[in-house]
């Protein structure tokens, strides 16, 4: 097979975009009327003084700090992000900060905290504009399948795979960088970390794994 992305492998030696125009994907994406994002880059990084104010001035304290506090550290020392620093010691003149919060979900093994980045409040999401979208197969096409082997009189057996932090393994395009930074308050005080690898809840993060999946199909 080969590469219908054009410009997956230049991304994957170089990150992938996180907002912006995102890149046409190939054949596997569906075409999309093209939508002219809120922010272009240039305006989010000269709004930053302003929008980082914004952030900052949304905080408060998380009932469950410990949990946020723990995955930003597990994530720094698996080199999705770095260490997370007092917020005295970032410029905020050069980057771009996110609120990170906690939300407490309920699971089948019970509660626990899920880390959320508000990144519509920043404007990342809102200064991301896909040209395409993602084409996928739906549950109908399972049902139908699991129709037509018991038809066949064939006992289905259903099993899935799971990618542990899928997003987080693909990196952040090394200019956008600057717009990647987190902020959260720990014990009454406001640290930041910066995402290396995609985190959850940015529009980017989606396209960029569909298409490394798609990739790994192709080769």
């Amino acid at each position: 097979g080969g590469l219908e992305d054009p410009f997956l492998v230049d991304h994957l030696q170089q990150g992938f975009p996180y907002c912006g125009v995102l890149p046409p994907s190939g054949s596997s994406f569906a075409p999309a009327l093209p939508k002219a994002p809120v922010y272009d880059i240039g305006k989010l990084r000269a709004d930053r003084v302003a929008l980082n104010r914004i952030v900052l001035d949304s905080q408060k304290a998380e009932e469950f700090e410990d949990d946020l506090w723990a995955s930003v550290q597990d994530d720094a020392a698996e080199g999705f992000m770095t260490p997370p620093v007092g917020i005295d010691r970032v410029d905020l003149s050069r980057v771009s900060l996110t609120r990170r919060l906690g939300v407490r979900e309920e699971r089948s093994s019970g509660w626990r905290t899920r880390v959320v980045d508000d990144k519509t409040a920043s404007g990342i999401n809102p200064a991301t504009a896909p040209v395409d979208r993602p084409s996928h197969d739906t549950v109908d096409l399972l049902v139908f399948v699991l129709l037509a082997l018991l038809r066949a009189g064939v006992g289905p057996l259903l099993w899935k795979r799971d990618i542990s932090k899928a997003f987080r393994r693909v990196p952040i395009a090394v200019d956008h960088l600057d717009l990647s930074w987190v902020t959260f308050l720990y014990k009454g005080r406001a640290y930041a970390s910066r995402h290396l690898g995609m985190p959850f809840g940015t529009t980017s993060a989606v396209y960029s794994w569909h298409r490394v999946e798609i990739g790994r199909a192709h080769v």
